[in-house]
């Protein structure tokens, strides 16, 4: 037989190509399902497509392509007894300790925290349908099939490539460095590390040298209370923040040092530091390492805090194991898409969409299922809540990681990520889905999320109102800090906290938040807020408006996000400490519009977009404290209906890829400048074919010149109602998405569950949720799976509400 197999690999090998051309290897986890090397039968990988298929599937995929050649990859688990043996053999090496906040990479964290088993892999050329076996070391294979072999054993898998797995914290260069100001004050300080001191307390830790000035004072307080004052901060502040860059003293060696930029708020590189320190006496070359570099406390922390933990207030929870409770491993920095991932598919839409049809989806695979979403999310669907990997208790879900986050600017690296915004983000590509598709609207689940909010617009000098109406998928609630009902309580616990700090002794007191009333929340979200700027549409005079959202429709399942983030005074991301009980039963009647009421007068032009000029105010601020360009900062401050520099800025940094953002305002081009711009029918026409209406494809090309890709994009991120005199033409034909494809019902709401942030900003710390399966709450904290005894839903940041009648 041996023969025989050898006869039929040599015939089939003719037509091989080594995968050495940039073409992508999948060959660590079944592209339909999340069987691996380690499993029973291991993983075949297809010799001409390069796609890994478990035992359950190969076979389809060798009937789908014509392929008869595979080589599977098989790991056992080496004999414990073997492992001892070596032990005995071989000293054990220690465990090192991180020296780089970094995953995957020499130095860094490792990617995978579990104890791992020793392996012994097994490779094998198999020939299908006979399922014919021969070693892929036997010496009689093609040397073309040997090269085949060893090109794929040397490549790495394609989904840890496309998820850029490896992050690091790599500082940017400031942009104050280069024409950077230092002053000729006489100052001199010592290369000696003995004699630096803070200026204002004395300390000997935690020193920073303003680059500018020559002042040394003490750091911010470390994440355990102990390490300086903040005269460092204090003295930026006080010398009217025109001096952003310091150094911190005990991390400078001729290699570099850990650059703060208070302006830009961030760690950064300082190109010229050694030209900027020999200002002040002090020669790079002769320093060395004296205090802990700020990566180092960073590691310090996560080391001594450990995230996989099953515990709340430090009680032992009982693991959850079963469908519907299996974990997600973390893949560096991923909690923020487990989050979501779990909470999505604990909705009824979700488990009806993809893993009640997902036998229907799997068996009937596209031929590059690792680029299909919904292919992936049936896969995902299967691992989450069927019985078929309760054993090993958690999958990994790198591939459609790796494909939700290709080409996004933000989800396409291994940094932390806002959860809220990566769960509008795959709900947007849910929807770009199931449209191409062309199948039945119902499978785009999408819209069971997707309400319409609407704004009244009052005219305080005409008193003239206009209704605007846009889709939103998830609901804002600001957070009313006028309704703290225990301000001195808590005011008393920050100076504790202060009074701690500054006597330079641990903190370890449980933290106090503050605490309003959810009725509150409601309430300030129904009050009307006030715009300044606003040009009547019938006097055409600068005044004042007022604006007031509600909704017009209620979806199946309403996500709301809580505005606990926010710009602190020094325009610094400061977390608000908030404790807001958001209740299990919820109704939202008193949010539902009412539209035009019996009296009112709507304004003339009410089809057009409010006629705001931008805040000087707010446009100078962003331009000069943030460095934004002029015309992106006008854009900011008409959008955000001029409310304030934070609104602003929270907006641009959400719209910073929008194609237009740094052109000028219509209202500020030159008169006559205007040209009339005709799609190209070819383009209209493929981009129509999706589901998106003429008005709206032809008003994306416009803004993205002519490119399809981009105008299909911009599309999805602009999902209103668009007139075509927008694009320089005439139709009366309405929006693809029009308000009878919007899902609405009664505003009754049970809570399913929530995401928790622990961290001081959205793009750092720690994600994690909780969901009610079965009437009682579990906490799903990527691969750990517990029940939860105190669910702290008065401490979420995102929460997805389902209808309850």
């Amino acid at each position: 037989m041996a023969a025989s197999a050898l006869q039929i690999i040599q015939a089939l090998s003719e037509g091989l190509v080594v995968p050495n051309d940039g073409r992508n290897i999948y060959k660590d986890e079944c592209a339909l399902s999340f069987d691996s090397p380690e499993s029973p039968e291991g993983v075949f990988i297809n010799l001409k497509t390069f796609l890994a298929y478990g035992a359950d599937y190969v076979e389809q995929d060798h009937q789908r392509t014509g392929n008869r050649l595979y080589l599977q990859q098989k790991w056992t688990v080496k004999p414990k007894e073997e492992q001892v043996q070596e032990e005995v053999k071989v000293e054990e090496p220690p465990q090192k300790r991180p020296t780089k906040m970094a995953i995957g990479v020499e130095g860094g964290f490792d990617a995978d925290l579990n104890d791992h088993p020793e392996f012994i892999k097994h490779w094998n050329v198999v020939v299908f349908p006979e399922r014919l076996s021969v070693p892929h070391d036997n010496p009689d294979l093609p040397a073309l099939l040997k090269t085949v072999i060893e090109t794929i054993q040397v490549r790495g898998d394609a989904s840890n490539l496309m998820q850029a797995f490896v992050w690091e914290d790599k500082p940017a260069v400031s942009v104050f460095a280069k024409d950077l100001v230092q002053l000729d004050n006489g100052i001199k300080i010592s290369s000696n590390p003995k004699s630096w001191r803070c200026q204002e307390s004395g300390l000997n830790e935690n020193l920073w040298l303003n680059l500018s000035t020559g002042y040394i004072g003490s750091g911010r307080a470390n994440w355990d209370g102990t390490g300086g004052t903040g005269a460092a901060l204090r003295h930026f502040e006080e010398t009217g923040r025109q001096y952003p860059l310091v150094v911190k003293l005990g991390t400078i060696t001729p290699k570099g040092a850990d650059v703060y930029s208070y302006a830009e708020d961030e760690m950064v590189e300082d190109p010229y530091l050694a030209q900027h320190l020999a200002h002040w006496g002090i020669d790079i070359l002769q320093l060395t390492i004296t205090d802990k570099t700020m990566s180092e406390l960073l590691i310090d922390y996560n080391v001594n805090y450990d995230f996989g933990r099953q515990s709340e207030a430090g009680v032992k929870l009982e693991e959850l194991s079963g469908p519907g409770f299996i974990g997600l491993k973390n893949l560096g920095n991923s909690c923020y898409c487990n989050s979501v991932y779990q909470v999505l598919f604990a909705t009824a839409a979700f488990r009806q969409r993809y893993f009640d049809r997902s036998f229907e989806v799997l068996m009937n695979p596209p031929d590059n299922p690792p680029d299909h979403l919904i292919t992936q999310l049936s896969k995902l669907a299967v691992g989450l809540l069927s019985n078929r990997y309760v054993d090993q208790k958690s999958i990994a879900p790198k591939t459609l990681r790796a494909l939700l986050g290709k080409g996004h600017p933000l989800f396409s690296t291994g940094e932390q990520q806002d959860a809220a915004e990566y769960l509008q983000h795959v709900l947007k590509l849910v929807s770009r889905s199931e449209v191409a598709r062309n199948g039945d609207p119902a499978d785009d689940v999408s819209r069971q999320f997707t309400f319409e909010m609407e704004t009244r617009l009052e005219c305080l000098s005409s008193h003239q109102v206009r209704y605007q109406s846009v889709k939103e998928n998830v609901l804002e609630f600001s957070v009313p800090l006028e309704a703290v009902t225990n301000l001195d309580q808590y005011n008393d616990f920050i100076e504790r906290q202060k009074a701690a700090r500054e006597s330079h002794v641990p903190f370890r007191e449980n933290p106090v938040f503050m605490e309003i009333p959810f009725e509150a929340v409601l309430e300030n979200f129904l009050a009307p807020g006030r715009i300044e700027g606003f040009q009547s549409p019938v006097s055409k005079l600068i005044g004042s408006a007022s604006h007031s959202h509600r909704l017009k429709t209620f979806p199946n399942y309403l996500v709301i996000r809580l505005a606990k983030y926010t710009l602190a005074e020094n325009w610094t991301s400061k977390k608000l400490d908030v404790s807001i009980d958001f209740p299990e039963e919820l109704n939202l009647e008193a949010l539902r519009s009412k539209g035009p009421q019996e009296g009112e007068q709507l304004m003339e032009d009410a089809g057009a977009p409010a006629a705001i000029k931008p805040s000087a105010e707010i446009v100078d601020a962003m331009v000069n404290a943030f460095g934004f360009g002029e015309n992106a900062s006008k854009r900011a401050a008409v959008a955000t209906k001029n409310q304030g520099t934070e609104e602003a800025v929270q907006w641009l940094l959400e719209h910073g890829e929008d194609a237009d953002i740094n052109d000028p305002l219509e209202s500020e081009k030159p008169k006559g400048s205007a040209t009339t711009f005709v799609a190209d029918p070819e383009s209209l026409a493929m981009i129509t074919a999706l589901g998106i209406s003429d008005n709206h494809a032809a008003r994306g090309l416009k803004e993205t010149g002519g490119d399809v890709e981009r105008a299909v994009d911009w599309c999805f991120n602009h999902d209103e109602e668009i007139s075509m005199e927008d694009v320089g033409g005439s139709s009366s034909s309405s929006s693809g998405s029009s308000a009878a494809e919007v899902v609405d019902g009664p505003a009754s709401y049970r809570l399913l569950g929530f995401i928790n942030h622990i961290g001081s900003g959205t793009s750092s710390g720690h994600y994690a949720c909780h969901i009610k399966k079965d009437g009682k709450w579990a906490i799903f904290n990527d691969s750990s799976v517990a029940a939860s005894l105190h669910p702290s839903k008065d401490l979420g940041y995102v929460y997805i509400y389902e209808r309850s009648v």
